[in-house]
């Protein structure tokens, strides 16, 4: 059961960085009329960004054989696009069973000169473990941009963080998102552990506001608590399977959710990359 535990955090870990990464990433695209429109309107401003800042707030709250687990990372991130680099801070804070601890994570990301994508992470600003994310950054632009289903429109006019904005809902499939979690998990390495059929799940909620005169995305929540409790019981079974012993692990999220603002389109801070990254 010790093993298994690891194997649980390991996950939710790694649950945090797929929230943090695919929020980001999954393209707006959308088969409603008018909340299509808008969609397509904020995908074409965003291609046209040379940089931004955004602050991705992600939390996890979780019950394992009676014990609570809540995580919270609040990740920072400076992104250019030309030349491609980008920079995140993520603070997690992490509180099982009543012990509280807290990790902080520096990434650097950039193109080599064979124009593979490399990331450098660091638990302490001075040594950089070096990763090849070149397998995870084709897996992510495989995704399906029809992602999104039953949207609307929800306000035509509401202020956030002082603009005027448009507030869009939509969905994402079990199916799409599940597809998009094995791949993502595939880049990383972790084979077919994480890869099971996910088209019974719930669908993921998505509120999505978008700047009125710019069309560029402001800000955007995404509620997977129902979705995230049907993939660890599926993930229990494939497990099952594959002779762990599990009979006795019992794991539900009461929460599981994730927000993204987004800031200075085109002003991005810059930074230079450490030297310790090589």
């Amino acid at each position: 059961m010790k093993k298994m535990k690891k194997r649980v955090k390991a996950f939710a870990l790694a649950a945090t960085l797929i929230l943090c990464t695919l929020v980001n990433v999954v393209p707006a695209h959308a088969a409603g009329v008018s909340a299509d429109q808008y969609l397509k309107k904020m995908t074409k401003a965003a291609n046209k960004v040379k940089s931004y800042e955004a602050t991705t707030t992600t939390v996890q709250n979780a019950i394992t054989n009676g014990e609570t687990a809540n995580v919270k990372t609040v990740q920072k991130v400076i992104s250019f696009s030309k030349p491609m680099k980008a920079k995140a801070v993520s603070t997690t804070y992490m509180k099982v069973d009543g012990e509280s601890s807290k990790q902080k994570t520096i990434m650097y990301l950039k193109k080599n000169s064979k124009g593979k994508t490399i990331t450098y992470v660091s638990l302490d600003g001075k040594k950089y473990y070096k990763m090849d994310m070149s397998g995870i950054e084709d897996s992510l632009k495989s995704i399906d941009t029809d992602i999104y289903s039953n949207t609307r429109i929800v306000k035509k006019n509401v202020k956030v963080n002082k603009v005027n904005a448009v507030q869009i809902s939509a969905e994402i499939s079990g199916k799409d998102l599940g597809n998009a979690m094995t791949e993502f998990f595939s880049g990383l390495g972790l084979g077919d552990e994480f890869s099971f059929d996910t088209s019974a799940l719930q669908p993921i909620k998505v509120n999505i506001w978008i700047d009125q005169k710019t069309y560029l995305p402001i800000k955007v929540s995404t509620d997977m608590t129902a979705f995230m409790n049907g993939y660890m019981e599926l993930l229990i079974q494939s497990l099952k399977v594959e002779g762990e012993d599990v009979a006795d692990l019992e794991m539900s999220y009461t929460k599981a959710s994730s927000t993204v603002t987004y800031s200075k389109y085109n002003k991005a801070t810059d930074f230079k990359i450490p030297k310790a990254c090589k």
